[in-house]
Formats: C-alpha cells, sequence, structure tokens
C-alpha cells in the first residue's frame, strides 16, 4: 500500500516536471514576425467616434511589413521606409523614407509612433505623441487572394 503510494506520488511529480519542462522550451511568437506581412485597413477612429468604416469599398489602404525592416503603405499616396518594433513594449516606430521640411535648413525624416496590438488577424494600431489625437487604426490581415490583387 505505502509502495503502491510512493510510485503515484513519484509519477505525479514525474509528469509536473515533464510538462513543465517542455513549456519551457516552447518558444512564444515574436511580434516582429507576426507583423510581417499585408494588413488592409478596415477602420479608423478618432477617440472612440469611428470616422470610416470600410474604407477598401472606395480606396484600397494598406500597410505591408517586410522581413528587412522596410515597409510600404497605401493610403492617399504611396509611402514607405523603415520600422522598428519595441516588443516589451508593443509599440511601432515607421520611419517614412518622405523628408519633412522644418523652418531651418535641415529636412527630417518623418518618424511616427503607435502603440499597437496584434489578435485573431487584426492589427490595431493607435498614434502617440504630443502632436496626435487618440486616432486609431484597425487592420485586418491581408489574404492571399488580396494581396495578389493589390500588387
Amino acid at each position: 500500500m505505502i509502495l503502491k503510494k510512493f510510485f503515484f506520488f513519484f509519477s505525479f511529480i514525474f509528469i509536473v516536471l515533464q510538462v513543465s519542462a517542455q513549456r519551457s522550451n516552447e518558444v512564444a511568437d515574436k511580434a516582429i514576425e507576426s507583423i510581417v506581412g499585408r494588413w488592409e485597413l478596415q477602420k479608423v477612429y478618432a477617440g472612440s467616434r469611428e470616422i470610416t468604416s470600410n474604407p477598401n469599398s472606395e480606396n484600397s489602404t494598406w500597410i505591408e511589413f517586410n522581413e528587412d525592416g522596410t515597409y510600404r503603405q497605401q493610403a492617399e499616396s504611396i509611402e514607405q521606409g523603415s520600422y522598428r518594433l519595441n516588443e516589451n513594449h508593443s509599440v511601432l516606430y515607421l520611419e517614412s523614407e518622405q523628408r519633412k521640411e522644418t523652418s531651418s535648413a535641415v529636412s527630417l525624416h518623418n518618424l511616427t509612433e503607435y502603440n499597437i496590438s496584434m489578435r485573431d488577424g487584426v492589427l490595431t494600431m493607435q498614434s502617440r505623441g504630443e502632436n496626435t489625437g487618440p486616432t486609431k487604426y484597425v487592420y485586418a490581415r491581408a489574404t492571399a487572394q488580396n494581396e495578389s490583387e493589390n500588387k
């Protein structure tokens, strides 16, 4: 009887250790890997008010993130540049190649920051910074068919 209890206890401990070892070997998906691909704009919010629904019905608006750290975006015009992602704080930095003229003789790259979240094929980007209002962009991952139509 005591031997059976000892065997059961030992088996239980072995199973618990085995499961925890397997979990520690699992590598969590990184946001930088998940963001790669084309995303189509679905909705735009100014604060809590939706200011557009299904903008793709009139004009194809999308953003595409490449593995090499570059992006392309189709909105009013095509924009491209580089991106960085702070995974710890879920902050996306987009640096456009289009120059922004300043009052001095120096032109600057246009850097924009967004708080982001990704869940179930939806990318939400909320603008950050002192000069921006609380604008939120909701994108859905593009399907392979949509990607080939838009290229």
